[in-house]
Parts: C-alpha cells; sequence; structure tokens
C-alpha cells in the first residue's frame, strides 16, 4: 500500500501513515490530522483524477488529429528508440521466440530508456500537481508551511514498495527525481505490421505508427504505476451537515464567485479544495442520477446505513421547479412522507451526502475520507456507523476517518475482536461476516503535540489481537475524568 510521510506540513514536525482498507486518525484537535487527510487526498487525484499517463494518450490524438503541439515527449520519428521498436515489432511478427507476455524488461534498451524517461516526467508533472492543489486548499503562498518551521524542510513523500514508487513533493524540487520501476509492465509491441503512415478511418487495421504503439505502452505502465491506488478519493469535510442543507445556496454563491468580473473576491478561497469539491459533486448528483440506473454496487452498506442509522432512505427529489433537486428523507415509519433536510435531524443531513455519494457517484475501490464521522450521531448511531464503514471496507472501499470519538474507536475493535468468532456464533449475537474487520486491514495513527518540538508528530498505534487498536490517549481522558468525579463526589453538599 501507499505511506506518505509529511514533514513541516501545518502543524506537523513529522510523521508518516500507511493507507490500508481502512486507516484510521485520532489525536487532539489542531495536531495535524485534516492536514494529512487532505495531503492523501490530494495525491490520490493528482495521480489519477487529473490524469498523468491519459495525457500521453491525448498528445498523441492531439498531435496528429488535430495538429496541436504535443503534450508529451513521445520519441520523434526516425529516432533510434523508434527503429529499435519496429524492428523488435517486425521480429516478433517473423515469429522469433518471444516471452509470452513481453514486458518493458525484455524491450531493447533506447526503447526501455525512453519509456522510464516518460514515466519520470509524468510523475513529476504529479508532483507539481499535488503541491499545487494544497497550495489552493490553504489558501495560496505557501500557507500551509508550519509556522515554526523552515520553508525548505517541507516535504510530503509518497512511496510504494512493489512496484516501487518514490516520489517527493516540495517547494523547490530542484535536482530530486523521483523513483519508479516499470520493467514488470506488459507492453505488447503489437505484432501486426507497423506501417510508415498513419491512416485516419483506415481499413487496414493492421497498419499502425510507432506514435500509437507507444501510447498504447504508456497505458499498459499506467496500470503499473497506479496499481493498488484508489481509482478517485472523495473528500467529506466536518462541515458538511450545514453544507448539505443549503447546498443550492452555496452552489450559486460559488458560481458568483468565480465570474471572471468578481475579480480576486476575497471570499474566494473559500471555494477552493476540498469545500468546492464537495459542492460540486453534490450539485452534480442529480445529472449523474439521470445518464440512467446502474448497479448498486454497495448495496449492502447503503442498506444498512439507511436501515440502521438513519432508519430511513435518502433521496433526490426532482419535483421541485428549482434547477437543483432536494435531497429528502423518506421515514420508514413513513414512507409517503418526504423531509427536505433542513427538516431533519443534524444526523440525516450529516449522513445525507454520505449515502448519496454511495449511491450515485463512488465506485468500489475509491477512496472516502470522512472527517469525524461520529459528528451529531448519538453514542448508539456512532456504533451503528463504524458498522457501515466495516461494510463499506469489505465492500471493496478504501476509507479514512479522523475521529474524536471513543464509542467509535471502540466499536471498530469490537469487530476486530469478532472476525475470530464462527458463524454460529456471529449469528447468535446479531453480526454478519461483513461486520468483520480484519487486523491487516487497518492502520491507525495518533498525532501528538509535543512541545519541545514546537508541533505534532505522527505516531503509529498498535493494533493488538486480542483488544484492536491500543490508543492510550483516549484511556487518559476517560481515566482524568474518573479522578475528577472521585474528587468532587468528596464535596461536601450543603
Amino acid at each position: 500500500m501507499l505511506k506518505v510521510t509529511a514533514k513541516d506540513f501545518g502543524p506537523i514536525v513529522e510523521g508518516t501513515v500507511e493507507l490500508k482498507p481502512l486507516t484510521i486518525f485520532v489525536g487532539p484537535s489542531n495536531t495535524g490530522k485534516s492536514y494529512m487527510a487532505t495531503a492523501v487526498h490530494a495525491v490520490v487525484n493528482s495521480l489519477n483524477g487529473y490524469g498523468m499517463f491519459p495525457n500521453v494518450r491525448r498528445a498523441f490524438w492531439q498531435r496528429h488529429i488535430i495538429g496541436v503541439d504535443r503534450l508529451w515527449d513521445i520519441p520523434d520519428e526516425g529516432s533510434s528508440a523508434e527503429k529499435a521498436a519496429l524492428d523488435w515489432a517486425e521480429s516478433i511478427n517473423e515469429g522469433q521466440a518471444v516471452p509470452a507476455n513481453p514486458r518493458v524488461s525484455d524491450a531493447p534498451p533506447s526503447v526501455r530508456d525512453e519509456l522510464n524517461n516518460s514515466a519520470l516526467q509524468a510523475i513529476e508533472t504529479f508532483q507539481r500537481d499535488a503541491l499545487e492543489y494544497i497550495d489552493r486548499v490553504f489558501g495560496g503562498n505557501g500557507s500551509f508551511i508550519r509556522t515554526t518551521g523552515d520553508r525548505s524542510n517541507f516535504q510530503l513523500q509518497i512511496y510504494r514498495k512493489n512496484p516501487l514508487l518514490h516520489s517527493t513533493i516540495e517547494l523547490d524540487i530542484g535536482d530530486r527525481h523521483p523513483e519508479v520501476d516499470i520493467t514488470q509492465a506488459v507492453i505488447d509491441p503489437l505484432p501486426d505490421i507497423i506501417g510508415e503512415e498513419f491512416l485516419v478511418g483506415r481499413d487496414e487495421l493492421d497498419i499502425v505508427t510507432f506514435d500509437e504503439v507507444y501510447s498504447r505502452w504508456i497505458g499498459y505502465i499506467n496500470d503499473v504505476i497506479l496499481s493498488g491506488f484508489p481509482p478517485e478519493s472523495f473528500y467529506f469535510p466536518a462541515a458538511r451537515s450545514g453544507i448539505s442543507q443549503a447546498y443550492k445556496v452555496i452552489g450559486a454563491e460559488l458560481v458568483r464567485q468565480s465570474a471572471p468580473n468578481r475579480g480576486n473576491s476575497p471570499a474566494a478561497h473559500l471555494w477552493l479544495g476540498t469545500i468546492s469539491e464537495f459542492v460540486s459533486n453534490l450539485i452534480g448528483l442529480d445529472r449523474r442520477r439521470l445518464r440512467g440506473s446502474r448497479p448498486i454496487e454497495l448495496g449492502d452498506p447503503i442498506g444498512f446505513f439507511e436501515a440502521q442509522v438513519v432508519k430511513g432512505k435518502i433521496d433526490m427529489d426532482e419535483s421541485s421547479e428549482l434547477p437543483l433537486p432536494d435531497i429528502v428523507y423518506v421515514p420508514k415509519w413513513s414512507e409517503a412522507d418526504k423531509f427536505t433536510l433542513n427538516q431533519t435531524s443534524s444526523m440525516v443531513s450529516e449522513l445525507a451526502p454520505i449515502i448519496l455519494f454511495l449511491k450515485h457517484l463512488v465506485r468500489p475501490g475509491d477512496l472516502l475520507i470522512l472527517e469525524e464521522p461520529e459528528s451529531h450521531l448519538h453514542p448508539a448511531a456512532q456504533r451503528q456507523m463504524a458498522r457501515g464503514i466495516v461494510r463499506l471496507v469489505n465492500a471493496g472501499m478504501k476509507v479514512l476517518i479522523t475521529t474524536h470519538s471513543d464509542y467509535f474507536l471502540n466499536q471498530v475493535n469490537n469487530l476486530l475482536r469478532i472476525s475470530h468468532a464462527n458463524e454460529q456464533w456471529l449469528e447468535q449475537h446479531g453480526f454478519d461476516r461483513a461486520d468483520c474487520l480484519q487486523r491487516e486491514d487497518v492502520s491507525a495513527y495518533l498525532f501528538r503535540w509535543d512541545d519541545n518540538e514546537g508541533g505534532s508528530l505522527i505516531e503509529e498505534l498498535t493494533i493488538r489481537p486480542d483488544v484492536g487498536i491500543d490508543d492510550d490517549e483516549f484511556g487518559k481522558v476517560v481515566n482524568d475524568q474518573y479522578e475528577e468525579t472521585i474528587l468532587v463526589e468528596g464535596i461536601p453538599l450543603k
């Protein structure tokens, strides 16, 4: 899985997190949990959403079909790389022995070098995109740098062991270059005849150019480099309840602030990054919904959230004359009634966008980042929320949460422990195998303020087979409160 290291980032002095299917951040407020969550979000969407390697394919079509300058460095016609690739493909076409699945490591040296250079160039572009995104989220001008830190020390390091990907994001990339291993990428050299010209709308499908071959190879390499990464990340900010209730008004203001005649509005920075993405996705849900029905791939966790947490259905009502539909709640005790979010409890408006995203936008494999999923939830609902999140993980989602709730964390620990139970025990006590959380699927981190460092450090929490996530932070608070209770009970009543 992916590891992300931060140095001098917001309040964070230094620390590393490893993303697993369920990643949990705990710790006091203002210790950098949201900073690190935003960094993870920026990394995933800069790698995938902005698209590294799809640009290579676009460059090919723009170069040959609409005649604009290429966006990426595809080897020129007549280059040594092109000649080596053509000779390699023709030798395969003539029946010379080759591996069953040719890889980059099997290609001629000049071809390997060109492919590796393209991969490095793409990753360097990702580094710039991720840094630019983070800068926008936190208001620009490098305001995300730790105030007592050295600007030159800021770093975000992205590391994956197999296949190797090591990339460092910093204010000045300088001579530092990413490391990437693309040798195992399968690159079909197309055992067709590679011709000298590209025929638009060609009838002879066995005639292709080196540019077309190269762009396809980049697509295969893309799959290797991005293997294990979530296809997309969705960030649910802590303020989602209020945003959900007023998303139509906020959407209109977002458009107004973005108008050219507004210039650099002082309020414009409020709409950058995670909040604007969240609002944009809410606004776009009706369009996605109207494209046609699709299989509900996350039906089990969606059904659990609706039945066990909000006790009703979340949907979109397009009967309104307004341009955007209302998000409505249909309680299970009265299916004939519909309530808009400003008529429901804060718990419903808190969970409504999560449920709608799962129904219409999110796919298995995507990353959900939930700030404080316990917000506005009664402790009993927090426990059910934890079960729903575990069901998401078991349905193939990646989930990262920040939490201040010991109820939530203790329920996660219970779900870790029941993974050792047999089917009879689970059924007897009202659990399902989908509620069971495997220890290897979880990572947990404490963000701890250190006065000596003048910032926070990130510590990995041990996950023990018997008790689950071993977090002394919540235990210390409970113990302090207990001792205070004993103290105040000693005060004589008047």
